[in-house]
């Protein structure tokens, strides 16, 4: 009962820091990505605390953009505007259409319907649903954010495996908690999780950082290319 309230009240959390702060609310659906692994049921219907995330995240997002759309409405609002919106998208928004369909169409074909629609709204349907908020409101400038995000994941993730390797407590397994035969999984279930998560996300943050790097390179050049110039200016 205690591990469905504090689920609850995470969730609770969750809604107002999105109603409040979207862009926020996304940087921490992405710290939290390891969330998939903490279930619930609503009813009959099972969940994650990630699959709730995501739609609080997709419901606060409709209800703003429904209320953003009816006073652009109100104010007379310019379809001309929403046409060439979706001229813009077409090529993106037939395409999810089209995934969504062949998905559904599988599940309809499938012999067990039940796991197929538990496999059709996990990595079909929510998934899309969080693409759409997540290219409404992160911009460029967000992205860097993402990146830190999911930097501060692996290290919390990393520091957990790092506690697992010296100590050998929090592994399920006891041959991987043996010292002689010490595997660390972290939050996941097993070692190649950890390895899968964590991999990925320490190259993009060193790719992300060499960016970073060159770009502070490019501007210190450019600010003395500047001062040269300006300098030039002065002598003559």
């Amino acid at each position: 009962m205690l591990y469905i309230i504090l689920i609850i009240l995470y969730l609770i959390a969750f809604g107002f820091l999105a109603w409040r702060k979207m862009d926020w609310a996304i940087y921490m659906f992405i710290f939290g990505l390891p969330g998939y692994l903490i279930r619930f049921e609503v009813g009959p219907l099972p969940m994650t605390v990630l699959e709730g995330m995501i739609l609080i995240l997709f419901g606060i997002w409709g209800i703003k953009a429904f209320k953003h759309l009816s006073i652009l409405i109100f104010k007379q609002f310019n379809f001309q505007r929403l046409k060439r919106w979706a001229e813009r998208w077409k090529g993106l928004l037939g395409a999810i259409i089209l995934f969504l369909f062949s998905a559904s169409v599988a599940v309809v074909v499938s012999p067990e319907t039940k796991a197929a629609m538990g496999l059709w709204k996990a990595y079909f349907v929510e998934p899309i649903l969080f693409f759409i908020v997540f290219i409404s409101v992160i911009q460029k400038d967000k992205l860097k954010n993402i990146i830190w995000a999911l930097a501060g994941s692996s290290l919390v993730v990393s520091l957990v495996a790092l506690y697992q390797k010296l100590t050998g407590n929090w592994i399920v397994n006891e041959f991987w908690a043996a010292e002689a035969t010490r595997r660390v999984s972290g939050v996941f279930p097993y070692p190649n999780a950890l390895a899968l998560y964590v991999g990925p996300i320490i190259i993009l943050l060193v790719g992300f950082l060499v960016y970073q790097i060159a770009c502070r390179k490019r501007r210190e050049g450019d600010d003395n290319q500047k001062s040269e110039i300006r300098n030039q200016k002065l002598r003559h």
